[in-house]
């Protein structure tokens, strides 16, 4: 994970972060993101025994990193949603993959913001 600064396209000066990003089962992808602005990732679809989609939000204020990770998905046992947040300080929570060249934030789960709604619970009076 590094900073840099850069101009951006309104020819301001910002910070502009480089991380990695990895989705299960998948490759390590090169993240760069400007100060001030957000990227999601989006994966799944149906399945077997239902549906499942997970979104991950990344956004930089110039001093964290933070990643929100949404979840939606239905099987046999009914709906069920998920919302959680990370944060990963640029100066500090590093730590090599088994490739050198790949680093990867060290995430720290935020004690507030995260919930989760189990529909099937709702609904039987939980």
């Amino acid at each position: 994970m590094g900073v840099r600064m850069v101009v951006d396209a309104t020819g301001e000066e910002v910070l502009q972060i480089l991380f990695w990003h990895r989705e299960y089962g998948e490759e390590p992808k090169r993240v760069i993101l400007n100060e001030g602005r957000h990227i999601e990732f989006q994966s799944g679809g149906p399945h077997d025994e239902g549906y499942s989609y997970t979104t991950v939000t990344y956004e930089f204020n110039g001093e964290t990193l933070i990643k929100e990770v949404d979840t939606e998905g239905r099987d046999c046992d009914g709906r069920l949603d998920t919302h959680t947040e990370f944060t990963a300080t640029v100066l500090d929570g590093l730590y090599d993959d088994a490739d050198p060249e790949i680093k990867f934030p060290l995430w720290e789960r935020n004690k507030k913001g995260n919930y989760q709604r189990d529909y099937t619970a709702e609904a039987a009076g939980y």
